[in-house]
């Protein structure tokens, strides 16, 4: 479980910059999954990065971002580090100040697994080698409105299917691994954790790239802000995203936190091997592919979750980002 960490409030700044008053000054709660794709996160913790910035910041464990937008629109979180999805368009349509305000992971072909497709040997004898095949298996997704069914529903429409042309049911990743294993269901969408579980090696199991053929480049993860940081100083949001993305950097380039080494202890894996996993997903400057989320806003209204598709200008926040960050369409040979 991830452990809350609280900083001590620092009144700390670059040379000529203005301090905040100190007793203004609050701690920054920021909602995070216990991932290891929140590693540049806690390297920017662990090295000092929103101190030296003159900020406090409590990392707050949030399991996925269905839990997390309604404690970022009620106040209770100030920042969300997830993938977007209906919970948040339907916050903004209602008015609530929540804000996408940087981009953080995007699908790459040498990295990462999220949307990858994990089956049953015995199901698939001679492999997946077409996402046609997938027609009356059973597969399971952690949610069904999260990017992970969004990939699903991408994948299947890629191969001329339709959700109903499989059975989907709902499974927590340690659930959905036990259930392929012993032969309940006959695949399993990656979240991007699967593969970090030591059973991901047993030779039952088959791993498919998935999501990455059809949506190459598609950004599925996001920063988030609350009313707290989106109506109060702006400079308190740019010094956290400023700091974030110091870190996000240093991570892309080898620094690695003492988080990924007790994230592999706690998890039983090879702290050697965690400590090597791929980084070329993270955007060091956040940029925000603002292709990427009108296709998921689409298809969440397409699927009913939510009842019209939010405005783009109400849902991006763009004043807190570094200067220089690139802030687009997605990248030539995308989407």
């Amino acid at each position: 479980m991830l452990r809350r960490k609280a900083l001590t409030v620092l009144a700390v700044t670059a040379a000529g910059c203005s301090r905040w008053k100190e007793e203004d000054e609050q701690l920054i709660r920021v909602g995070v999954a216990p991932y290891l794709s929140m590693s540049s996160l806690h390297l920017g913790w662990e090295r000092g990065y929103f101190r030296e910035a003159g900020l406090g910041v409590d990392l707050v464990a949030s399991p996925n971002s269905t839990e997390a937008i309604p404690l970022l629109a009620g106040g209770k979180l100030d920042v969300a580090f997830f993938s977007p999805g209906p919970a948040l368009f339907n916050a903004v349509l209602r008015g609530a100040r929540v804000a996408v305000v940087a981009g953080r992971e995007r699908l790459t072909p040498d990295c990462g697994t999220v949307g990858d497709i994990y089956t049953r040997r015995e199901a698939f004898p001679n492999g997946l080698a077409g996402f046609e095949q997938l027609r009356g298996k059973k597969l399971a997704i952690t949610h069904k409105t999260t990017v992970s069914a969004f990939f699903l529903d991408e994948i299947l429409r890629h191969a001329g299917l339709r959700t109903t042309d499989v059975e989907v049911v709902l499974l927590r990743r340690a659930e959905a691994l036990a259930a392929l294993l012993g032969g309940r269901i006959d695949a399993t969408l990656s979240d991007g954790h699967f593969d970090k579980d030591p059973a991901r090696g047993d030779p039952r199991v088959i791993a498919v790239k998935g999501a990455i053929r059809v949506l190459p480049g598609f950004q599925y993860s996001h920063i988030m802000f609350g009313s707290a940081l989106l109506d109060g100083d702006p400079r308190r949001g740019t010094a956290f995203l400023t700091a974030y993305h110091r870190a996000a950097e240093a991570f892309q380039n080898g620094a690695t936190p003492k988080f990924m080494d007790d994230f592999a202890l706690s998890n039983n894996l090879d702290p050697k091997h965690t400590r090597e996993a791929c980084r070329t997903t993270f955007s060091p400057d956040g940029a925000i592919d603002e292709t990427s989320l009108q296709r998921f806003i689409n298809w969440s209204v397409e699927k009913g979750f939510c009842p019209q598709a939010v405005d783009l200008k109400r849902l991006i926040d763009r004043r807190f980002l570094p200067a220089g960050a690139w802030a687009g369409a997605a990248p030539r040979g995308t989407l």
